[in-house]
């Protein structure tokens, strides 16, 4: 037998006499990467961030606007539904404050800002004075939007701005829009729109804005 002897060759394998049949499973194992090739790595992964980051924005900013026009559309639906139920009038009004020990509803001086409707709003039967919540009316329900990072506007006629009421048969006191946009910035000019439309009878669409001719969102 021979002694046991182990030395290193050139491509670091460790050599044994004795049994050749040993060196290629006593392969030095040792293995890396050079600094170099790190930093190579992580320059791919920080371009394909960069890449993928403004796609993924978009993603949750589309999300975020068809769940909130989703919701906003459903308490007008039920407001509706609600007033040709009992035969009156129910109105939704937009509320800064839903928390407020007091709840009362919105009534801003420019009502097209509509900025009110981001914070909450009232759903009640509407007994008094039309849009206002006062002594008398019946709460059927309170509010507020899963996300605030909107900008909501109306159309011209500033028919929605700060309420929509609904009468016994279902039809609102006007027809009107409201445009919502989500994601928008101020230095941000790029938003995701949507507009949700109330036609005369009562009947409710959601658009994106481009399609009804409003203002960029």
């Amino acid at each position: 037998m021979q002694p046991f002897d182990i030395r290193e060759n050139h491509i670091n394998e460790y050599v044994y006499p004795d049994n050749p049949a040993r060196e290629t499973t006593m392969k030095h194992r040792f293995s890396g990467h050079t600094m170099v090739e790190l930093l190579a790595t992580l320059s791919i992964i920080a371009i394909l961030v960069a890449l993928a980051a403004p796609s993924f924005i978009t993603f949750l900013s589309k999300n975020r606007a068809t769940s909130y026009s989703n919701e906003l559309s459903s308490i007008f639906n039920l407001a509706r539904s609600e007033a040709i139920k009992r035969g009156q009038i129910v109105s939704v009004c937009s509320s800064a404050d839903v928390l407020a020990s007091t709840l009362t509803c919105s009534t801003a001086s420019n009502p097209q800002s509509a900025t009110d409707w981001i914070d909450g709003w009232l759903v009640f039967l509407d007994q008094g004075t039309i849009g206002t919540y006062e002594t008398g009316d019946t709460l059927l329900k309170v509010g507020e939007p899963s996300s605030v990072n909107a900008v909501i506007t109306t159309d011209s006629s500033d028919m929605f701005g700060n309420y929509v009421s609904f009468s016994g048969l279902g039809a609102p006191q006007g027809a009107g829009s409201l445009y919502i946009c989500v994601g928008a910035k101020t230095g941000q000019s790029v938003g995701i729109p949507r507009t949700i439309n109330i036609n005369t009878t009562g009947r409710l669409s959601i658009t994106n804005l481009s399609s009804t001719g409003g203002a960029s969102c």
